[in-house]
């Protein structure tokens, strides 16, 4: 059964959710009302770092910054505002550095998306390949 956020941080008030299970309950249930960053205006501070940040650490870990390039562009500033406010100034550098790669890579990006080129392989000696070993060492 899907919970409102508001249902799930008051179960939290009433009887404290541990904090793995709370962090997949509000992700799953912010999930359900953003899916693009001008959704985020109906959210308070707070909200817009954690999911931006959230899912770009997700994509990142997922399949590394390709992956994040390809999947959520749009994300990539407000993910490096949401490192940044939890005081995490390498992780925002390096997302901020990725960030200025990706207009390079948006004629890429594009012939992916229509299946011009494949996917596999193209981005194993790309510039990002740099910044996951970058990431996953912070």
């Amino acid at each position: 059964m899907k919970r409102t956020l508001q249902e799930i941080l008051t179960d939290d008030e009433e009887s404290p959710i541990a904090d793995e299970d709370l962090d997949d309950a509000v992700w799953l249930a912010l999930c359900e009302k953003i899916t693009a960053p001008s959704d985020l205006q109906r959210f308070q501070f707070p909200v817009t770092v954690y999911y931006a940040s959230r899912l770009l650490q997700w994509e990142v870990g997922n399949g590394g910054f390709a992956q994040a390039a390809f999947n959520v562009p749009e994300w990539f500033e407000l993910a490096a505002v949401g490192y940044r406010f939890l005081g995490k100034t390498v992780a925002e550098n390096i997302i901020l550095e990725v960030k200025r790669l990706l207009p390079e890579n948006e004629d890429a990006v594009e012939q992916l998306r229509t299946g011009e080129i494949e996917w596999e392989g193209y981005f194993v000696d790309h510039d990002f390949s740099v910044y996951d070993e970058q990431a996953y060492g912070i």
